[in-house]
């Protein structure tokens, strides 16, 4: 298993960049072969402008889908910052607890990690491979 990690003495400023990098690193699998990926990559320190910035609340989701992104991202940073305090109170409850708890997690991220009736999973990024 390999694990990348930037370090900086801020730990949200660490989770930033270490998203910037893998996002970046992404490129690669986006394009159908290098020389697209490394065009791309140029392209956007050559021809960078902030007209993403209008289009943020235009990416083609309503609002129940942005209340997921929103609900999604309070639940990681909530997790992240009790992470440890998560893990003792988890691992203190009976078996059968945990069991249930962990079949709620799984049909949680089953229900939103692919919903709607228009998905297409020809769409998701390893469709292709």
């Amino acid at each position: 298993l390999v694990s990348f990690e930037l370090k900086t003495k801020n730990r949200y400023f660490n989770i930033i960049l270490t998203f910037v990098f893998i996002s970046f690193l992404w490129i690669f699998f986006i394009y159908p072969d290098t020389i697209t990926s490394i065009k791309m990559f140029i392209t956007i320190f050559t021809k960078f402008d902030l007209s993403f910035v209008k289009n943020i609340f235009n990416l083609g989701l309503n609002i129940y889908e942005y209340l997921i992104v929103l609900i999604s991202i309070i639940g990681v940073l909530f997790y992240e910052n009790k992470k440890e305090k998560i893990e003792i109170w988890f691992l203190k409850r009976k078996i059968e607890y945990q069991l249930i708890i962990i079949l709620i997690l799984i049909v949680l991220i089953l229900l939103f990690g692919n919903y709607g009736l228009d998905v297409n999973s020809d769409n998701f990024i390893y469709g292709n491979f």
